[in-house]
Formats: C-alpha cells, structure tokens, sequence
C-alpha cells in the first residue's frame, strides 16, 4: 500500500490546478482532511473486510467507498454537519481520487490460486 500512496501523491503534485475547480468550494476545503485521512480509514476497513462477500470489484469498490464516507462524517460530522449533507460529494471525490486504488485491493476468486496437493 506505501507504493499506491506514493503514486497516489505524485499524481497529485501533477495535477493542473484548475481541475480542482469541478468540486465545490465546500469540498476543496476539506480535501485536505480526507487526504490526511483516506489511507488510515482504507487500510483499516481492509484489514476487517471479508472480501468473499461481495460479487464483484466494483460491489466491494462501492461499499468500500460507502464505509469510507461514513468513518469521516463520524469523525468529523459532531461539528461539520457538510460531511452529512454532502455525502455524496465526498463519496464521487473519493471514488474518482482512489477509486482505482481501491480496485485494484480486490482479491476475488480469480486471483487466488488454488493448490493441489
């Protein structure tokens, strides 16, 4: 995961700044919290998920992203009431930010390799 997060930061030392401009102000304000945030949050759901449950990549992705929204507005929702109205900002802002980081953590059925022995 170090290396996703370094990547995951150099892309964004690359990032036009005016790209920024399709999230709202309300959002740009609090981009830093959930890049503080992000991989403490996502590793830790990781680690107690049980992948087997879900179908796919893009349920696990889905529910992941869902969860991760959820741990900010508990975190963070006591005296920013945004991370409850916004939901579903945070949630497209952390979908299109590390929606593919989040992909790639699947370990479905396909990519276990199973032994005979």
């Amino acid at each position: 995961m170090k290396l996703q997060e370094e990547i995951h930061k150099i892309k964004k030392l690359f990032r036009v700044l005016n790209e920024s401009d399709e999230y709202s102000l309300a959002l740009r304000r609090r981009i830093p919290i959930i890049e503080e945030n992000f991989f403490v949050f996502f590793n830790n759901l990781l680690q107690y998920t049980d992948q087997s449950s879900y179908s796919d990549e893009f349920e696990f992705a889905d529910n992941m992203i869902s969860n991760i929204v959820r741990l900010f507005e508990r975190k963070y929702g006591d005296y920013d009431e945004y991370w409850f109205l916004e939901d579903d900002e945070v949630f497209d802002y952390i979908k299109n930010e590390y929606g593919d980081i989040i992909l790639e953590s699947w370990v479905g059925d396909d990519d276990i390799e199973e032994f005979d022995f």
